[in-house]
């Protein structure tokens, strides 16, 4: 989900600032996610959030797996309200490669004029997994993203324009907290009247894993037209069960540019081998398991009646005991009569 300024608003000396250290500070997380060294065990502490708040999340799909998303957010700036609604499609066409389809609408209500909603530029597009997080403690996914020109300009809901966006993230263990480090360059106006433009974000996200829940906090940055905003993204998410997940956070607005504060829900649903080709990566190893109670009742039964009915093998009588006719305990032997005896 993008969260954007708005254009007009007052620049003060202090964005153009806080602007270069967001840049020194996405620079400083990847060159740390890349030298910093591997923890210990970070292969067994592969489980991520499959979608974040702002940062592109280093998670993609397995093959044959189909995940929903929608993802809600409301801003509000100085003088005006905004309202956005993302909803996504992400299919793993294999398990490095993943198909991305996102709707967004958009609810703009400015408060010197009336409020203005509709359709945002969809974006199509496929991400790879060039380094796959789930077998090494650092992970790296290339993308790329087509949007259509089916937003609005002069409503400032997206572009209207045809646009080319390349993606890069990058995940690391560093400890027990995993650090993720996402860059994107939008160029817009693409094949149209409009003059090109563009746009970059760079997001940093620290995730800690607890239980069921990931603690988060992101640093979100977008730079358009020499202006630039810059979010601090305290967020929650919550993984009740294996193919649900639920997702809260609380933008803060660093610069101008930036709305004052906000917040942001997602539901996120998996469904697994929609098509049947693909396989359950998440199940451990082995053949499936077959539980046939009646069977298994029938089978220990028939074990049961095999045992009380099989004869015990005869021992190796001592000479002793040959001499006297048989074990301690064969009828007739010496020692049997004496216990029958009074």
């Amino acid at each position: 989900m993008t969260i954007a300024g708005r254009a007009g608003l007052r620049r003060d000396p202090k964005e153009e600032v806080v602007r270069y250290l967001a840049t020194i500070l996405a620079r400083v997380a990847g060159l740390a996610l890349l030298l910093v060294p591997p923890a210990r065990g970070a292969e067994g502490m592969a489980t991520l959030p499959e979608e974040l708040a702002v940062t592109e999340s280093i998670v993609t799909q397995d093959e044959d797996e189909l995940q929903t998303s929608l993802r809600a957010g409301h801003l509000r700036f100085p003088r005006e309200r905004s309202t956005s609604v993302l909803a996504q499609l992400e299919y793993g066409v294999t398990d490095r490669l993943q198909a991305i389809l996102a709707v967004p609408y958009g609810v703009r209500d400015p408060s010197d004029a009336g409020a203005v909603h509709g359709l945002e530029d969809v974006d199509l597009g496929f991400r790879y997994a060039v380094l796959d997080f789930r077998t090494r403690p650092l992970g790296l996914d290339l993308g790329l993203t087509v949007g259509l020109p089916t937003g609005s300009r002069r409503n400032d809901l997206g572009t209207g324009d045809v646009s080319l966006e390349p993606t890069f993230t990058l995940s690391r263990w560093l400890g027990p907290v995993n650090g993720q480090l996402s860059f994107s360059w939008r160029r817009s106006g693409i094949g149209g009247r409009a003059e090109a433009e563009d746009e970059f974000k760079y997001n940093v996200a620290l995730l800690y894993p607890w239980r069921h829940w990931f603690l988060t906090f992101e640093g979100a940055g977008e730079t358009e037209e020499s202006e630039t905003t810059y979010y601090a993204i305290p967020e929650l998410v919550w993984k009740p069960g294996r193919y649900l997940e639920l997702l809260l956070a609380v933008p803060v607005g660093l610069t101008d540019a930036a709305a004052d504060y906000g917040v942001i829900a997602g539901i996120t649903v998996e469904i697994e081998r929609l098509t049947g080709r693909g396989r359950d990566v998440d199940r451990p190893p082995g053949p499936p398991r077959v539980l046939m109670p009646y069977a298994a009742t029938d089978a220990r039964r028939a074990v049961a009646t095999a045992a009380a009915h099989a004869t015990a093998p005869n021992p190796i009588a001592t000479p002793s005991e040959s001499a006297s006719g048989g074990s301690p305990g064969a009828a007739g032997s010496r020692q049997a009569r004496s216990r029958a005896s009074p």
